[in-house]
């Protein structure tokens, strides 16, 4: 018998990066569709959701239950999430309040401007970065130094 108050979710093999400067690694659950917009809900809006704890499950199986609030950063595979729209790329190294760095390329929706500043003074949460395997997502919140990558 079926449960007719069960929502399936979409499992997401996720590497947390959190404020004390260590890295949980498991399976965090994305639903079919979005509250917020058409689609599947994405990594941000998972990050982002009102309740103060998100489950994931950790390589030894078991469920864990981590603060969202305590998350810097979270990173998936590029071969796991399909990204809809257009960019302006800005190659960028980050460094967080938790000492976690990043470089690869902001990805800037069109139409949010072209520079790192206009990314960072804007009203999203959760910044998208590029790398050659992965999509970062980096709470703004917890951005300590953002810098061109101008390097050859």
């Amino acid at each position: 018998m079926s449960n007719p108050l069960h929502v399936t979710k979409r499992e997401l093999t996720a590497s947390l990066y959190l404020t004390n400067a260590s890295v949980l690694r498991g399976t965090v659950y994305l639903a079919e569709y979005s509250a917020h917009h058409t689609g599947p809900q994405s990594v941000p809006d998972l990050m982002g959701g009102p309740e103060p704890m998100l489950p994931l499950r950790d390589r030894s199986d078991r469920f864990v239950m981590v603060g969202r609030n305590g998350v810097v950063a979270t990173e998936v595979a590029r071969g796991d999430i399909t990204l809809d729209g257009f960019y302006h790329r800005v190659p960028v190294r980050v460094e967080t309040s938790a000492e976690h760095r990043f470089e690869g390329v902001f990805l800037i929706d069109d139409g949010s401007g072209e520079r790192i500043s206009d990314v960072l003074n804007s009203n999203i949460s959760w910044l998208l970065l590029e790398t050659p395997a992965t999509y970062v997502w980096v709470a703004r919140a917890h951005i300590l130094i953002a810098r061109p990558d101008d390097r050859d």
